[in-house]
């Protein structure tokens, strides 16, 4: 079976049991899991790592930032469940790719086919959001008879502005 992180892992073929789904969709730092196998060489998919980012003006993303599940390693292997991604920030911008979606399950011809891993999870808080690209959480595919995994979560919190003003009035101030 695939590996579950935000969303479930996909059933195999012929399995009984899924990855279930994990972690915390406003503050995810959880690990994704790998991917489950019962045919030597015994290797799903890896789960994917956590990122967690404090930026404390601009990120500027034209790239990716990615915390995806791998792919099976062995047959009959599930994909790995995608992981965590964290960020906090004033303003987002840019227009790259934010993706934490899980791996392929095993789809061969020598074996029972895996099931896709499930996406992890991405939260993002900012106070001005002016990225373009995409934000992706997709469940991995699984094999043509297994199932794909589940879909994570993307959680976007937009922080209230912080306008704060100091006075300071000496004229009631009682200086000698």
């Amino acid at each position: 079976p695939g590996a579950g992180g935000g969303g479930g892992g996909g059933q195999g073929q012929g399995q009984i049991y899924v990855g279930k789904a994990h972690g915390s969709f406003l503050q995810p730092t959880s690990f994704g899991y790998n991917g489950g196998h019962s045919v030597f060489p015994h290797m799903g998919g890896l789960g994917a790592g956590r990122i967690h980012l404090e930026v404390s003006n601009t990120f500027m993303l034209d790239g990716y930032i990615t915390s995806r599940g791998g792919q099976y390693r062995s047959i009959q292997a599930g994909g790995g469940s995608g992981g965590s991604l964290f960020i906090e920030t004033n303003i987002l911008g840019g227009d790259g790719v934010i993706d934490a979606s899980g791996g392929q399950g095993y789809d061969g011809i020598y074996s029972n086919h895996g099931g896709g891993g499930g996406a992890g999870r991405v939260a993002i808080y900012y106070i001005d959001n002016d990225l373009v690209g995409e934000y992706i959480a997709a469940g991995g595919p699984g094999g043509a008879n297994a199932e794909n995994g589940g879909p994570g979560t993307i959680y976007l919190h937009k922080l209230p502005r912080s306008e704060t003003t100091l006075l300071i009035d000496k004229t009631k101030a009682n200086y000698k």
